[in-house]
């Protein structure tokens, strides 16, 4: 087999021979882009500079792993992964993917390259297991979250986390409901209890309080399996949406109200929503400024859902 040359590469990229010297040899006038182009290109050839380059660079990377549960593949999920990545595409830096188990006994441990520290930042996002949360939280990598799961003791919060704004994006939903159509015994349902749920759940009933009204909450599968007495239905989450829409000939006349975690949400309900990719670009934004300070102080920060009225006049 001929020996790879850099005319060969050139040839292969429609650039000129000088362009492929000036990356090999690290002039400062060829753009990040083009590099990585002729960098990517040598390697698929097998150029031997260049894998000995691309070895030197990956070796010097900083590593990003995500961990989230994503037992069931989801539309808002995948966005939010192509947000991410999209963000960090042009960062010289290696993103690590872990699908955490949503479900783990008190003997569960994390992969093996999270406890060695194989990565300078764990971002963790809608990770449902306490378990998995306090031990992502006690590793000694920097890490952020985006929702924490119910029951997380607040003294091991020494991350950034971000949420839902709640209150007066409840208070708003809350007055919409009620100028809908005469709700008096609304009720918030919810399938995983996290710290978002909560923090909704304490607002709409706030909410709903400042008009009079007193709302209860209960879980998902309860509300599923019985006729509940109320005459709105509140949902912390969009997770059970297809559960909901199978079950509800029982509950036809109950208006839904959906705190959804994506805009791609069904569009017939009114909901609070995020929009997954925007949430990802923004999460990975955080986490690039942890690579580059880790030393800063860690911080809360509130995202505000957008409002859609769904059927609702």
């Amino acid at each position: 087999m001929a020996k790879v040359t850099m005319q060969d590469i050139a040839d292969e990229l429609g650039v000129s021979r000088i362009s492929v010297w000036k990356v090999f040899n690290r002039r400062k006038e060829v753009s990040m882009a083009l590099a990585d182009r002729v960098l990517d290109k040598a390697v698929a050839m097998g150029y031997g500079k260049a894998l000995r380059i691309e070895e030197e660079r990956m070796k010097n990377r900083s590593r990003i792993a995500l961990a989230m549960n994503c037992d069931e593949a989801s539309l808002a999920s995948s966005e939010f992964l192509k947000g991410f990545s999209d963000c960090i595409a042009n960062e010289d830096v290696s993103l690590l993917f872990f699908n955490l188990p949503s479900s783990v006994d008190e003997q569960y441990v994390l992969p093996e390259a999270l406890r060695r520290g194989n990565a300078d930042v764990v971002v963790a996002v809608g990770i449902s297991s306490l378990r998995q949360a306090m031990l992502i939280a006690e590793l000694a990598t920097p890490a952020v979250f985006f929702d924490l799961p119910d029951g997380f003791p607040t003294e091991l919060a020494s991350f950034d986390l971000y949420l839902p704004e709640c209150r007066s994006s409840s208070i708003a939903a809350a007055e919409m409901l009620v100028r809908s159509g005469g709700i008096r015994h609304p009720v918030f349902v919810v399938d995983r209890p996290s710290l978002a749920s909560t923090l909704l759940a304490d607002a709409f009933r706030e909410a709903f309080s400042d008009e009079g009204i007193v709302m209860e909450s209960m879980g998902v599968s309860d509300f599923l399996s019985s006729v509940p007495d109320c005459d709105a239905a509140i949902f912390g989450s969009d997770a059970s949406l297809a559960a909901v829409r199978e079950s509800m000939e029982a509950k036809k006349d109950i208006p839904l109200f959906f705190c959804a975690a994506s805009s791609s949400a069904d569009a017939s309900y009114p909901s609070l929503y995020l929009d997954p990719a925007s949430l990802g670009r923004e999460i990975a934004l955080r986490a690039m400024r942890r690579l580059r300070d880790r030393e800063a102080f860690f911080s809360v920060v509130s995202i505000r859902p957008s409002m859609r009225k769904g059927c609702l006049p």
